[in-house]
């Protein structure tokens, strides 16, 4: 368990580059937000279209991977630290000690960077959690300093967070109809190159449709009743007393 826990912790830290300061998982059924001793700013730092977007020079970009040094090695004793039996206290440490990190390693950046460079930072990660928005999220507009900014209200924070929801909803509906179409016209078009008989062929082939669900768990107890039936029908089998002759 412990080493589970140590390999978990580490891995949130070293999360992609794009990994916000806090990272939404889901435990017990319920959201749970676990901080980012990377922060906001640093990991996008390194990215070689943001470095010339800031024109970092190269002084910056050796503080910045030491930064990055450092925060690894932090994280690494982090468990230490944070870890528990009580898997809610664990939590609970966690977050509170990442968080102080996230916060640390966000001054830090700031430190390194000159202000306009800051400024600019600032922006284009805006600009990417508010891109999520066009696929139903509410991340970039109902947390963290743009919801202060905008001073939005508790209601329109409740509003935003229903919307997700039925926009998510609604994206994975056209989601699945949109590859259902593109397979009915990609399977149309290959068999255009058939004759009718042939398709005709084909077709008692296939026979009827079968819709395969490949993220369903089968029902608890139907390996028993499939073992079962396969029992039953072994009794009516022959036996055989040797190796089957060829034909």
């Amino acid at each position: 368990m412990l080493r589970v826990a140590r390999r978990y912790l580490i891995g949130i830290a070293l999360i992609g580059c794009f990994a916000p300061p806090l990272a939404a998982q889901v435990a017990d059924g319920q959201p749970v937000q676990y901080a980012n001793p990377m922060g906001e700013l640093l990991s996008w730092t390194f990215s070689p279209q943001m470095q010339r977007e800031l024109e970092i020079v190269d002084d910056q970009r050796e503080k910045l991977k030491k930064l990055q040094a450092d925060v690894t090695n932090e994280t690494r004793d982090l468990y230490k630290t944070a870890y528990s039996g009580d898997r809610q206290e664990w939590m609970r440490k966690y977050n509170e000690i990442a968080g102080r990190l996230s916060r640390e390693t966000d001054k830090r950046v700031q430190e390194i960077l000159l202000p306009h460079q800051v400024r600019r930072l600032r922006q284009i990660v805006l600009q990417m959690r508010l891109s999520g928005a066009g696929y139903g999220s509410a991340a970039g507009l109902a947390s963290g300093a743009v919801a202060d900014e905008l001073g939005l209200t508790e209601e329109q924070k409740r509003e935003l967070k229903k919307k997700e929801q039925e926009i998510s909803a609604e994206v994975q509906r056209k989601t699945r109809e949109f590859y259902e179409q593109l397979r009915e016209e990609s399977e149309e078009e290959l068999l255009g190159v058939l004759t009718a008989e042939q398709r005709r062929k084909l077709k008692e082939l296939v026979g009827e449709r079968f819709d395969w669900q490949q993220h369903t768990k089968a029902p608890a107890g139907d390996k028993r009743k499939s073992d079962a039936t396969r029992d039953e029908a072994s009794k009516g089998a022959p036996k055989s007393d040797g190796p089957a002759a060829k034909p």
